[in-house]
């Protein structure tokens, strides 16, 4: 059975880097902040960001964003996420175009820039986003009004001479409609029923 507590292969607790201590700074900074916006805009996850030295730790990070610590850092945090995805997107854009004729590393850049595409896709859908989002908006008015039944057939009529039908073989041709009676039209109908 080999001896396992002394292989050379892996390395001595004494060489391995110090582990960083759990938590790390969780009190704002303005430097602290200013570097995470400025890699967080630059395209950089806010993890990476947090693993350097004398970086507070991402849920300290998103601590100051839920609490607006100090005010106006939400914000800002918010702009920056949406500068990140375009300083993503321009270096997938750089990945697409750069020439490689290693089939790893083309299938790798494929991966890198599809998986740009889909984030982008979903954190930013008004601009980069597959479906097309139209806001519908603005106002409709209609003007009621009273008519006599005379006035209601002269309205009626003047619709339907405006109307324009294709007739077989002619062409466009226009298609009054039929006279309209309308006490004949209720008494046919009975009188309008009751909901309870």
């Amino acid at each position: 059975m080999p001896d396992l507590t002394n292989n050379p292969t892996q390395p001595s607790p004494s060489t391995l880097p110090p582990k960083r201590k759990q938590g790390g700074q969780t009190a704002y900074t303005p430097e602290a902040a200013e570097a995470i916006l400025e890699g967080i805009a630059g395209g950089k996850s806010l993890r990476s960001i947090c693993k350097r030295p004398g970086m507070p730790s991402p849920k300290s990070v998103r601590r100051w964003v839920m609490n607006d610590t100090p005010k106006g850092f939400a914000p800002r945090y918010a702009r920056a996420r949406d500068m990140g995805v375009d300083a993503m997107v321009d270096e997938a854009m750089a990945i697409a175009h750069r020439d490689s004729s290693d089939a790893g590393q083309v299938a790798r850049d494929r991966l890198i820039v599809d998986t740009v595409k889909w984030y982008a896709s979903k954190v930013a859908v008004n601009r980069w986003g597959d479906r097309l989002h139209v806001d519908l908006s603005g106002t409709i008015t209609h003007e009621l009004r009273a008519l006599s039944d005379d006035a209601l057939l002269a309205e009626i009529a003047a619709l339907r001479a405006d109307v324009v039908t294709l007739a077989p073989g002619d062409g466009y041709t226009s298609a009054p409609g039929p006279e309209v009676d309308l006490d004949t039209a209720q008494n046919q109908q009975g009188p309008p029923s009751k909901v309870e």
